[in-house]
């Protein structure tokens, strides 16, 4: 919990510093949240990790994902990156939405920032879009951006072919 609350700390210190940004407009929920708030997200979660039991090259993105966090490939951490990449795609999809006072419903685009390249595993589920949703609304529906290098990822042009076993 405590972590939560550093990380949005760092954040809103983060938006009053650059007067540019509208604080209000910001919210801040945690997965738990969003994972209650998705109907689809269960169903889709089981039906992307048997989708992970057969698919050799959705194996070989979670095994990169996991060597550059320094970490093996057990059945938690697989599940982990599943169920973080699977929130990350269904937002941008537009399958989970966000509620705030000051945009209500209206905003238009929503870009995943985060500090750090984007990963294997969120570029495979852009690039073969195993629960066929697009979001005519979002531009930034297959991108990442990255905090640290200031560079926006287009998954759909990451090269996931060839990653090494």
């Amino acid at each position: 919990m405590a972590s939560s609350y550093e990380h949005k700390n760092a954040l809103v210190k983060q938006i009053y510093k650059h007067i540019k940004y509208i604080p209000e407009a910001f919210c801040f929920y945690t997965w738990n949240q969003l994972y209650l708030q998705s109907r689809k997200f269960y169903d889709e979660f089981l039906q992307l990790q048997k989708l992970y039991s057969r698919d050799p090259l959705l194996q070989k993105c979670v095994k990169q994902d996991s060597m550059a966090y320094g970490k093996k490939v057990t059945e938690f951490q697989k599940k982990f990156l599943l169920e973080e990449y699977l929130m990350t795609y269904l937002i941008t999809k537009g399958q989970v939405r966000f509620f705030n006072e000051y945009v209500g419903d209206t905003y238009k685009w929503l870009l995943i920032a985060y500090p750090g390249p984007t990963s294997n595993t969120l570029a495979y589920l852009y690039q073969k879009n195993p629960f066929g949703y697009h979001n005519k609304h979002n531009l930034y529906e297959n991108s990442f951006y990255d905090l640290e290098q200031k560079l926006l990822y287009d998954n759909m042009k990451v090269d996931i072919d060839s990653l090494e076993s």
